[in-house]
């Protein structure tokens, strides 16, 4: 099953015409043309990010999970194949250090998010002199749980 993206949640009709799907929202038609699992996947793990990301607020751009677009600086990204199937890619000068296999979107925003949340901890108290490594995790685990209170995180 495809789970359509927040946007286009609110639709009051779904018919089809000469191959296309027609999507009525709120008087607003969108047209979905020519959408494989792959872009649809794509659309509805962007839209995660940049809620997760709104929710966090303040994060450094190079901290924001790409998709498909490797930064080379390891951290991760994620990588959706021909075959939809998704990855949490860590990539460093073109060397692959690790790759996880993730079931779904919400899986890859998990994984995404347990490597980038140290580092977005560190980088809001990076101009505080009494930080602590304890107090880093503890934000981490604010931040985590900021984006999906239900994630079981102990």
């Amino acid at each position: 099953m495809i789970v359509l993206p927040v946007n286009l949640i609110l639709l009051t009709r779904n018919y089809k015409e000469n191959g296309y799907s027609f999507l009525m929202e709120n008087d607003k038609t969108t047209m979905i043309r020519d959408m494989n699992k792959k872009e649809l996947l794509t659309v509805e793990l962007q839209e995660k990010i940049s809620k997760a990301i709104s929710k966090i607020g303040n994060v450094p751009s190079h901290l924001i999970p790409k998709i498909n677009e490797s930064n080379d600086d390891a951290y991760p990204y994620v990588e959706i194949g021909d075959d939809s199937v998704i990855y949490v890619v860590i990539k460093e000068r073109g060397v692959e250090y690790e790759r996880n296999f993730c079931r779904d979107t919400d899986d890859a925003l998990l994984k995404l998010f347990r490597y980038n949340s140290y580092e977005i901890a560190r980088a809001k108290e990076k101009n505080n002199p009494n930080y602590s490594v304890e107090k880093l995790k503890d934000m981490q685990l604010k931040i985590l749980k900021t984006i999906n209170p239900s994630w079981n995180l102990e």
